[in-house]
């Protein structure tokens, strides 16, 4: 017994697996286990599974069955037509008026009733794929760090952070203008000092742009005075700016692919500095990446800011040294189905359902809202009271949103968004022999003959003794009601009934009610087969369709002394050959030999060369060439040795023997003659 449960509750986990692997073994399992559908079903549910992707399983299942079962119908059916009197089966022509295909008769009518496929039905699709399959889901935002850093590092130019610190290797420009002028390009050198001609060694070493401008204002100020007069008005003028700076070296560590220092551009900002080392790994955070100088926390960012605004908040420059820390990542939470943006999103501490949905680019129009369901593992602190690892939870989307409550959620959760139902309630179906068939809106009353109104009137063919309404009960059963089509035209409030939502109407054809019916040709014609028999069709005109005869040559190698017609006898088993001459009725198509078809006739056209018998001859012996030889007109024995190349040197010239068959049967006791002769004789 302990046995058989872990093989269903196996069998119940792989049955709804993603490979036909796993459902093949699946299958194979319940085979062997005797589980029936019913409890299938049942374990399904208790492992968490709704009825609508239980269905849906099955339905799919079937389905492929189905296709399967086409398949090898399709690759067994045979091509060819069959000469009269032999089998059923029978190849379909095509003709201007219709088209028809392969089919063997004899294979459909053993077809069991299971095999059959349903026709003139359709099915109602009560939920759409988006209810039932699920997309593998990406973790957003990580994506865009999949760039080639060093493109990113050739554009990272810009103005510098005003709170740049000064270190060796920058340069600094100073310039003094007015009553005297002064450039010099100044670089730091290893200790941090600058070298001013006539003024000496200043240093600078982490100033800012601030401090180092004040600095060399006091300092340059001391050699020209006309930079700070003494209760005068300034006639010199200083700025200082700078040039090539050095490159930054900074540190990354946390959940990167490769931590460790790197050397980014003097202008490069928290934010940009990602793309230098291709940002977080999909196990760090991209909503908490902070910023370390000094050993102390300056900012954290969220990317996401950047990511779905295009704003950059508590972006700063970086400086030598700075630390750029990438913590383990927050809650994931995945969202898919009916979702404007589906994947996996980092969620904060305080973050719920509704803001899982703005970052996700909120609903979709046909984002269904009674329902949504949260596929949740369970923590394990929880596991061992709850006795499950897994489970669902349906929530009220509509609910949720329109309270602005806080819906929790947890790390690993997968919510489904399913899809509203491609059902339109307020339109009825119409099919069959009408002008203009289709799905009708069906506005506050529609009657049947308003319906057919609408839809162009009847074609000429309509069946007008009964038309069927299928309707859609509360229960989605379905009704069969049979009206008469004649009397609903007439207005007859019994029949001219008032139609509802979902309702299939359908109207018959005359030729639907009646069988089609069939004529074949066969033999020495271009397109031999079976032809609908088409009213007042006569022999000629299946000949005409079965081509052939306005080819010269085709006709001359055709007999026409005669053809045959093989028609059913009355017990529609047995059948009656007669005979037409054909070439009188090519030349005169209004002869008496032109007659009209009847269902199930078949029509034979003979070659010339079934009454031509050309018998081979054989000759063997001393000759050069053995063999067979075409038997010709005044053929005599030493033509046949000339064909055969001439006799041998060694031949024994003074004697022939021919054996010859009685081709007329005359003496019972001799099959064959034999004839000696001379080889000399003529």
């Amino acid at each position: 017994m302990k046995q058989i449960l872990i093989t269903l509750f196996l069998a119940t986990s792989i049955m709804f697996g993603q490979t036909d692997g796993q459902i093949k073994q699946a299958k194979e399992m319940m085979k062997s286990s005797g589980m029936s559908e019913v409890q299938a079903k049942e374990m399904a549910k208790s492992k968490g599974y709704s009825d609508q992707q239980i269905d849906a399983a099955i339905q799919k299942e079937k389905s492929s069955k189905t296709k399967d079962d086409s398949t090898d119908f399709n690759e067994n059916s045979k091509s060819g037509v069959p000469e009269l009197g032999e089998s059923n089966e029978v190849k379909y022509v095509t003709d201007s008026e219709k088209e028809i295909v392969n089919i063997d008769q004899d294979e459909y009518e053993s077809l069991s009733e299971e095999e059959l496929e349903i026709i003139d039905e359709e099915d109602l699709d009560l939920e759409s794929e988006a209810q039932v399959g699920r997309k593998a889901l990406s973790y957003y935002g990580y994506d865009i760090f999949k760039r080639d850093p060093a493109i990113f590092q050739s554009s990272s130019v810009g103005a510098v952070d005003p709170n740049y610190m000064i270190g060796p290797g920058d340069e600094i420009i100073v310039m003094i203008w007015g009553e005297t002028q002064f450039r010099q390009v100044l670089t730091v050198d290893r200790e941090g000092f600058v070298f001013i001609p006539e003024i000496g060694q200043v240093f600078v070493n982490g100033l800012d742009l601030k401090l180092l401008e004040s600095k060399l204002f006091r300092v340059l100020s001391q050699s020209y005075a006309s930079l700070n007069p003494q209760g005068g008005k300034s006639t010199t003028f200083l700025d200082v700016s700078l040039g090539n700076l050095r490159s930054l070296r900074i540190q990354v560590l946390g959940e990167v692919a490769q931590p460790g220092a790197y050397t980014v551009a003097p202008s490069a900002t928290l934010f940009s500095a990602l793309y230098f080392f291709n940002g977080p790994t999909t196990r760090g955070s991209l909503r908490d990446i902070r910023l370390i100088r000094g050993g102390k926390e300056i900012v954290s960012i969220d990317f996401y800011d950047y990511l779905l605004t295009g704003k950059k908040p508590n972006d700063v420059k970086l400086q030598l040294d700075d630390v750029i820390f990438i913590p383990k990542r927050l809650s994931a939470v995945g969202i898919g189905g009916e979702i404007n943006r589906p994947g996996i999103y980092e969620l904060k501490p305080k973050e719920s359902l509704e803001d899982l949905v703005a970052l996700a680019g909120d609903l979709k129009i046909t984002a269904y809202l009674d329902r949504a369901q949260i596929d949740r593992i369970i923590p394990f602190e929880d596991r061992n009271a709850l006795e499950m690892d897994r489970m669902f939870i349906d929530v009220d989307l509509e609910k949720i949103m329109k309270d602005k409550k806080d819906y929790s959620l947890q790390d690993g959760d997968r919510i489904q968004i399913f899809s509203i139902l491609d059902l339109r309630q307020n339109v009825v179906s119409l099919r069959g022999a009408v002008t203009r068939p289709g799905r009708f809106d069906l506005g506050d009353s529609l009657t049947l003959s308003a319906l057919i109104e609408k839809a162009d009137g009847l074609l000429g063919d309509a069946y007008m003794d009964r038309v069927d309404i299928v309707r859609i009960k509360p229960d989605f059963t379905e009704q069969l009601i049979k009206i008469n089509l004649d009397k609903a035209l007439a207005n007859d409030l019994n029949h001219d009934i008032l139609l509802q939502g979902l309702d299939r109407v359908r109207i018959y054809g005359m030729t639907e009610m009646v069988s089609q019916t069939y004529v074949s040709i066969s033999g020495h014609v271009k397109r031999k087969g079976l032809y609908f028999l088409q009213e007042n069709m006569t022999v000629y005109d299946l000949l005409f369709k079965a081509g052939g005869f306005v080819d010269e040559e085709w006709k001359e190698k055709a007999y026409l002394e005669r053809a045959d017609l093989l028609r059913l006898n009355d017990d529609q088993i047995t059948r009656t050959i007669s005979k037409f001459n054909l070439g009188q009725l090519l030349e005169s198509p209004g002869s008496s030999e032109n007659f009209f078809l009847e269902p199930g006739d078949k029509i034979k056209i003979y070659n010339k060369d079934v009454f031509i018998s050309v018998k081979p001859l054989t000759i063997n012996g001393s000759v050069k060439n053995p063999g067979k030889y075409d038997l010709k007109e005044k053929m005599c024995l030493k033509d046949l040795i000339i064909e055969a190349g001439g006799i041998s040197e060694h031949v024994y010239r003074y004697k022939v023997e021919i054996a010859r068959i009685d081709p007329n049967n005359t003496n019972a006791d001799k099959y064959a003659t034999i004839i000696s002769m001379d080889m000399d004789d003529d």
